[in-house]
């Protein structure tokens, strides 16, 4: 099917929008199982999803040299997680102060460059609290933030066609109107978003 759609000049992404680790008889918590089936699927796009932040064990191993993330590397869309720069997940510093040295788990951003168009591609975790091990920062924050207001308003920095949100919340809650609020004041009323 794929071999037929790219004769055609379509422009098909495999995305991947969390959750891995459960969901399936294979899914636990460190995963066992699905890290090996999970880094040989072609993913355009990954985002982190609350089982995979929940738990600081699982995080460790997604994390560890050659884990996951690093398998994913500049696939692993993440626009508002952040981490310890040692990466490990454990964000207090033994005195019960979060430490302040935060790097995003992943890239804030993505461009899918394609035969019909320049895809923009984003990924936000809802505002989840402290139940992640990771510092999950308020979408209404990283909608603020320069990086964000940059890339997206104009003169832009880099032309894109479409932006795709991979956005792992409820498709009822209020931040996917907000995001997409958001999004069309920047971009204007032309601009295909997902």
């Amino acid at each position: 099917w794929t071999q037929r759609e790219n004769e055609r000049d379509l422009d098909l992404y495999f995305v991947m929008n969390g959750d891995f680790v459960h969901g399936t008889v294979l899914g636990a918590d460190p995963p066992k199982y699905l890290s090996g089936i999970v880094e040989r699927m072609p993913y355009d796009v990954v985002n982190l999803g609350n089982h995979d932040v929940n738990n600081l064990e699982t995080f460790r191993v997604l994390s560890q040299p050659g884990g996951l993330i690093d398998v994913w590397g500049e696939r692993l869309v993440t626009s508002n997680l952040r981490r310890t720069n040692d990466g490990d997940g454990d964000e207090s510093n033994g005195s019960g102060e979060t430490n302040q040295s935060l790097v995003p788990v992943g890239s804030n951003y993505r461009f899918l460059r394609g035969k019909q168009g320049t895809v923009l591609a984003l990924g936000f975790l809802y505002n989840m609290g402290d139940e992640a091990v990771v510092t999950v920062e308020r979408v209404q924050d990283v909608v603020e933030r320069s990086w964000f207001r940059t890339l997206l308003a104009s003169p832009r920095p880099e032309e894109f066609d479409a932006v795709l949100v991979l956005a792992h919340m409820d498709a009822e809650d209020e931040l996917v109107a907000f995001l997409r609020s958001e999004l069309r004041a920047l971009v204007g009323e032309d601009m295909v978003i997902q």
